[in-house]
């Protein structure tokens, strides 16, 4: 106060005045700067009373360094020295940062609010010119405080008005930004950072959004599609994994700022035009993103806030299909289920692709139905939900479907039985609905073409239960299925099948195990899953007889079929549970057997396989 008062009977105001080009010297202005800046660190509340003086002289000390380094009519008039051009440049930065502090403490008030307008008012020529294009080294550091002054801005509900002044330059220059090419990652982040606290304060900004709807969107779709091209060419271009791991969380970052803002312009836009730009942008982003699940939730809740308005929804049906078959996070696929059951609703009365989803939606979403609050009557409430949609799709809905029907429902499937609880009803469920899958096409041939049937059973299906039953938890349950697609394909995995179709015959002539002679109804697959130790060396017994390549009359098991099988014998050689001895010395004989069999490169393979393993139980012991 007393420092005030003295400052004000002196010439203070003419020492900053405009009219006196050499009234003030650089140093005097420089240490104005640093008392105030020093005031509003300690005391900030003690300095309310003399915000008319501070800004008055603030804005003079901003003008004056502005100038001085901007105008080239301005630094005519005056000679300024190395040094002085230095200061200059760095009471810039102090300015811009002492009315950053003030707007955080007193933006609220209309002296702070009157200042930024000014200020910026001032500079809008110089930010529209060099804003966009902050890979500029010699303006870097002026383009940090003015993105810093403008994240503060943006983030308070009186301030963030700003960006509505004159026809929203500053909106429209943000949005300019984050299309330049020639804007650092800095700018983009910044940029995209008062964007999010734009829509944060959305109730004050809806107005200014209604206004720019193209602009926004425009911007947005650019910055998907960027996003998308950036991201592949960086995948492909790789050579250092760690830099490409730190720029796929940098772009994971601003896909999260995105997507926020996306939400929430979906909701307001209902541009028919520009939404379909938007739609059309974000099905790619959707297929890159389909493994992180925040970012396919939000992606699809832009979707179907986007659906009512556009008419290009039969174009989203492969890719979101697509997605549905591999994409493992379980709310996710509720909101996927979600969009293509209101797809099929709105193509109900029109001869378009989306109307072959109208018999098969309804049960997917049933069948992927989750509830977000932890209630035991509520869980048990969707369980029977689910269980009776399976029910319904074995007895009645099966017949009805077609190739991509089913293979919609075989992906959920697959997905109930890898991720629900073992032993409970609900994967009981989903293996009797595989089992009838398997069945009712493979064994009966009743509805889909042999084309359908080798893409979802030979790839989908198969694939799936061949990885399962090369791990000793899961692989019991996978054994008979696995028997029913090599009976039935005889070719696909290896020829594998002659352990089905002779395994009975062959054991005869090979002599009886110490259980006695196998039954008819029993063969490899069936005994190696088996907890009982003398059918499980039964089943290896029947193997090795398949091994032998001297005898002409028994069919040998090929290299692709001693691949399937060799992570099952090897389970027995190093299991860590109890084990008889005549089950390991029956599996050292296989794999002895395989061994003989096999060609260079599956014998390398086995090689390396049982060097790891032989490794792994030394460390153990």
């Amino acid at each position: 106060s007393r420092w005030i008062t003295v400052l004000e009977k002196r010439d203070v105001p003419e020492m900053f005045s405009e009219r006196s080009p050499f009234a003030c010297g650089f140093p005097v202005q420089r240490q104005y700067l640093s008392v105030v800046q020093i005031w509003q660190k300690c005391t900030p509340m003690s300095m309310a009373p003399f915000l008319g003086e501070f800004t008055t002289y603030l804005t003079l000390v901003f003008k004056h360094c502005h100038q001085s380094r901007f105008s080239a009519k301005y630094r005519a008039e005056r000679m300024f020295s190395e040094a002085d051009e230095n200061m200059c440049r760095d009471m810039y930065h102090f300015a811009l940062e002492i009315l950053t502090s003030l707007l955080q403490t007193y933006g609220e008030g209309i002296v702070i609010r009157g200042m930024l307008y000014d200020w910026m008012t001032f500079i809008k020529t110089f930010l529209q010119q060099y804003l966009p294009e902050t890979r500029r080294k010699h303006h870097f550091k002026d383009m940090v405080t003015i993105w810093s002054l403008w994240k503060t801005a943006a983030h308070n509900l009186e301030t963030c008005k700003f960006f509505e002044s004159d026809d929203a330059w500053p909106l429209l220059l943000v949005l300019q930004c984050v299309q330049s090419a020639h804007c650092s990652d800095f700018s983009k982040s910044s940029a995209l950072a008062i964007l999010t606290s734009l829509v944060a304060n959305q109730e004050i900004m809806r107005p200014l959004f209604i206004a720019c709807d193209q602009q926004l969107l425009q911007c947005m779709v650019h910055l998907l599609q960027h996003n998308v091209t950036l991201n592949s060419d960086q995948s492909k271009n790789a050579k250092n994994v760690r830099t490409d791991r730190q720029t796929r969380q940098k772009h994971l970052k601003w896909t999260k700022s995105e997507m926020s803002i996306l939400i929430y312009l979906s909701s307001i836009i209902e541009n028919a035009g520009a939404l379909e730009s938007l739609s059309n942008a974000l099905i790619p982003y959707l297929l890159q993103f389909k493994k992180s699940g925040n970012i396919t939730l939000s992606i699809l809740s832009v979707l179907q806030n986007v659906l009512p308005h556009v008419s290009n929804y039969a174009t989203w049906i492969d890719p979101l299909c697509t997605i549905l078959n591999s994409v493992e996070d379980r709310r996710a696929r509720q909101a996927l289920c979600t969009l293509l059951v209101e797809i099929s609703r709105r193509g109900k009365d029109t001869a378009d692709d989306a109307q072959w989803l109208r018999l098969v939606a309804p049960t997917l979403l049933d069948l992927n139905c989750v509830y977000v609050e932890e209630r035991t009557g509520a869980i048990h409430t969707l369980n029977l939900r689910r269980l009776r949609a399976y029910d319904e799709f074995c007895t009645e809905l099966l017949p009805q479907l077609g190739y991509e029907q089913l293979k919609l429902v075989t992906s959920t499937i697959l997905y109930d039985i890898a991720h629900s609880e073992t032993g409970s009803s609900l994967q009981f469920a989903a293996m009797d609905a595989l089992k009838h899958v398997i069945e009712f096409d493979y064994v009966s041939h009743a509805h889909l073409r042999e084309t359908h049937l080798v893409r979802l059973i030979d790839t989908f299906i198969n694939e799936f239960v061949v990885r399962n039953i090369q791990h000793e938890t899961t692989r019991n349950q996978f054994m008979s299925l696995f028997a029913v697609i090599c009976k039935a394909r005889p070719k696909l995995n290896g020829n594998l099948h002659v352990l089905v179709q002779s395994a009975q015959s062959q054991s005869r002539r090979g002599g009886a195990s110490k259980a006695g002679t196998v039954s008819q109804q029993h063969d490899f697959f069936t005994l190696i899953s088996s907890q009982k130790s003398e059918d499980q060396e039964t089943a290896l017994q029947i193997a090795c007889m398949f091994l032998k390549p001297n005898q002409s009359e028994i069919p040998i098991l090929n290299n692709r079929a001693i691949v399937i099988l060799l992570p099952i014998v090897r389970s027995f050689v190093y299991s860590a549970g109890d084990m008889s001895s005549e089950v390991r010395a029956a599996a050292m004989k296989v794999v002895a057997a395989m061994a003989d069999c096999a060609c260079w490169l599956v014998y390398r393979y086995m090689l390396h396989k049982f060097m790891s393993d032989y490794q792994r139980d030394d460390k153990k012991k």
